[in-house]
């Protein structure tokens, strides 16, 4: 996916939020931690963290055969601006 469209797709689920709010809360978690956090499945916990990395969500650090996963904070800073530049609108 391009530009921002894979960041908002990645926010579209529940528990992919959820991971979203684990990480910003703890920094860097492996897979088995978030499965241990959300009581899902590690396979469920692997598939959401492919879309998520897919849509420039998160970043995963290989240390040997765990992976650690964090926010990609360069694409929040990219997504921020974006929203941030969005024209404001009033409602009546």
């Amino acid at each position: 996916m391009t530009g921002h469209t894979g960041w908002f797709h990645g926010l579209g689920d529940a528990a992919r939020l959820r991971i979203v709010e684990l990480l910003a809360h703890h920094g860097e978690l492996s897979v088995n931690q978030l499965v241990c956090q959300l009581n899902v499945p590690q396979p469920a916990i692997s598939k959401h963290l492919r879309v998520l990395r897919d849509g420039n969500v998160v970043c995963v650090r290989k240390q040997g055969v765990r992976r650690f996963y964090s926010l990609d904070t360069a694409s929040m800073t990219s997504v921020r601006h974006f929203l941030a530049n969005l024209p404001h609108t009033s409602t009546v």
